[in-house]
């Protein structure tokens, strides 16, 4: 077998179980965060049966050689249906959702770190599309309104000083309600305030493009905290 046959074989076997693993972990948060990557098996458990079917293909009777090429036929067209938008784009890059308009924003109020909800700042987007000129680390808000880091799609070096910008001297949280986080946006800017203070300065970007409506921003004209 050859040494890239190898890798794969253990790349594929670590995707599967580490998921699993961390999922049944005993910490129930951090597996609500990671159950999204459990999704995979029902692609790569698939995958290996095939490339095992196919290494011994010619020990096969013609009916389990129809039979596999009908499961690789189903998965085919199933991939295809789920999503037909994709396939008449047919093009990789971001949906807008607002996007460019935050991040015209921030440019405009030379706001380059701070925090905000993951679907309602659209934060890693806003990240990607500016080059990281602009950083919005995502945070999830506590019953009380204060923020805290999120687990998913984040890392924990993300929540720490030495990730903002070098010369950063002010820092700011985006409040808006997404249906994930700040279902009232009021109690979340009097909880945030009072995690960090009054706040120097309070602007609000209202867009026709942003999928959850106005989003206030909150700046403090100190360096970000140094940790979540």
């Amino acid at each position: 077998m050859h040494p890239d046959q190898h890798f794969i074989i253990l790349a594929g076997t670590l995707s599967c179980l580490l998921p699993v693993i961390a999922f049944l972990s005993g910490n129930f948060l951090l597996a609500l965060s990671i159950g999204r990557f459990v999704v995979p098996l029902s692609i790569l458990a698939p995958a290996f049966l095939l490339v095992g079917l196919c290494r011994s293909w010619a020990l096969l009777s013609v009916w389990s050689r129809l039979l596999v090429a009908a499961f690789i036929a189903m998965m085919i067209v199933s991939g295809v249906a789920s999503r037909p938008e994709a396939w008449e784009r047919f093009r990789i890059g971001p949906k807008a959702d607002g996007v460019t308009a935050i991040v015209k924003f921030l440019a405009a109020h030379s706001l380059t770190y701070g925090y905000g909800p993951y679907w309602g700042i659209e934060a890693n987007a806003v990240s990607w599309i500016s080059r990281d000129a602009y950083r919005i680390r995502p945070v999830n808000f506590t019953p009380n309104g204060g923020i805290v880091r999120r687990y998913g799609q984040t890392s924990p070096s993300w929540y720490q000083r030495g990730d903002a910008p070098a010369g950063t001297r002010r820092f700011f949280v985006a409040v808006v309600g997404d249906g994930e986080n700040c279902p009232e946006p009021d109690r979340c800017v009097r909880g945030v305030e009072s995690e960090f203070g009054k706040a120097d300065e309070t602007l609000v970007l209202d867009d026709p493009g942003l999928r959850f409506g106005p989003i206030t921003f909150l700046v403090w004209h100190r360096p970000p905290p140094d940790a979540l």
